[in-house]
């Protein structure tokens, strides 16, 4: 009798003492789960849409986190529970925007700054009267775009060129441009296109002024350089055009010599070499 009384006992405390244990450690366990809210338990994406200037931000952030609330200033504020596993809305390009994330427990909030891309769209007629740069994420030009910068440079970078067809271009045919009692008209601008990839088809013509006056000679038309890491689905339609001299008046005025050819050096793939005409 005193023997199981004894193993009772024995068995009584053993299993009290186990439960207590397994219950702290799940208590341990459930803290573990909920994770504070900081800078480091959250990511975010940013992804271009089709459409120039739009781009989707996607955050996303660990499940075992805390409840927290997002203020967005672009949309109404989200309350992310631990059934959501991220949020994504559509936003401007060329734009930073503030994220600010707060949770119920006492903490500081958590900002992230996101800093949106900027894509440029050449259309229409656009006359350059100076020196034009320009720096994009993604370049569009549309069907029909014709740029012309004249006697000024061109400077382009992108990531990402679309073209449907547009041109660019230093002085249209036949402009005259030069200044008085010189034997010869301005040269055109120098035209410098660098990307990451580009796409469809574009037309890049060079050529200088034409004479002002009789027996002035053109203009040269000036360089381009056009280097694609990935170009193979570019097609370049490149144009070196001699300009017109100055008109004929009598025949001890004769008309002006034509202008040299500009040069070109097109690299449509990395690693490839230019090709320089």
């Amino acid at each position: 009798m005193f023997k199981r009384a004894f193993f009772f006992f024995v068995f009584t405390v053993c299993v009290s003492a186990c439960d207590q244990e397994l219950s702290k450690k799940g208590q341990g366990e459930n803290k573990t789960q909920i994770k504070a809210l900081s800078a480091e338990s959250i990511a975010y994406t940013v992804t271009p849409t089709e459409e120039p200037n739009r781009y989707s931000i996607k955050f996303s952030w660990a499940s075992d986190i805390t409840t927290f609330k997002m203020q967005s200033p672009v949309s109404k504020d989200f309350v992310a529970t631990s059934v959501d596993s991220g949020f994504s809305e559509v936003v401007e390009g060329g734009r930073e925007y503030e994220y600010k994330f707060s949770s119920s427990e006492p903490s500081q909030p958590v900002i992230i700054k996101v800093a949106v891309p900027k894509d440029i769209v050449l259309s229409g007629q656009l006359n350059y009267s100076g020196k034009v740069v320009l720096r994009a994420n993604r370049l569009f030009i549309t069907r029909g775009a014709l740029v012309s910068s004249y006697r000024n440079d061109i400077d382009i970078r992108a990531n990402e060129i679309y073209a449907d067809g547009g041109t660019i271009q230093n002085y249209p045919t036949g402009y005259m441009d030069c200044l008085p009692r010189t034997p010869e008209a301005f040269a055109g601008g120098n035209i410098s296109i660098i990307a990451k990839k580009a796409y469809g088809k574009l037309t890049l013509i060079l050529s200088g002024a034409r004479g002002c006056n009789w027996g002035v000679k053109g203009g040269s038309g000036g360089k381009l350089i056009l280097q694609v890491e990935d170009g193979t689905a570019l097609h370049a339609d490149v144009q070196l055009l001699r300009s017109q001299g100055g008109p004929y008046k009598q025949s001890f005025m004769p008309a002006g010599a034509p202008g040299e050819t500009g040069t070109a050096c097109v690299s449509l793939e990395k690693g490839s070499g230019d090709d320089c005409l």
